[in-house]
């Protein structure tokens, strides 16, 4: 991932193209700088604890590996919730202000003055 593109965009921009470019879907991006505000704070996990069953669980395990992840290499305090955002979103749409842009997935040679692959150009 770089300032010019997001992560899944970068794996496979020939996919992120083809979905992109599809007439008439409805796309929504939730950026990082988003979901970096999204924090997983004990007071989370707390909660989810609360529902005292395995999905409760699963859930906790699952933060506290991403914790200890997005600490070591992001230097976050807390990890960020980048998945459950978008369900979040499918759930109840009104919880977040969109903008619509149109989106193109550079497909070019990797050369410093025309962009890299997958780079992901908004306007």
């Amino acid at each position: 991932t770089g300032p010019v593109m997001e992560f899944n965009i970068q794996t496979d921009p020939e996919a992120a193209k083809i979905v992109f470019e599809t007439p008439g879907v409805k796309i929504v991006q939730i950026p990082l700088e988003v979901t970096h505000t999204c924090l997983v704070t004990p007071e989370v996990t707390g909660k989810l604890k609360s529902f005292h069953s395995r999905f409760g669980t699963v859930m906790v395990e699952l933060m506290y590996f991403f914790e200890d992840t997005y600490r070591r290499v992001f230097h976050f305090e807390h990890p960020p919730l980048h998945d459950p955002l978008a369900i979040a979103y499918i759930i109840n749409e009104d919880l977040f202000t969109t903008r619509y842009f149109h989106v193109d997935i550079g497909m070019w040679v990797v050369t410093v003055e025309m962009g890299v692959l997958g780079e992901t150009q908004i306007y």
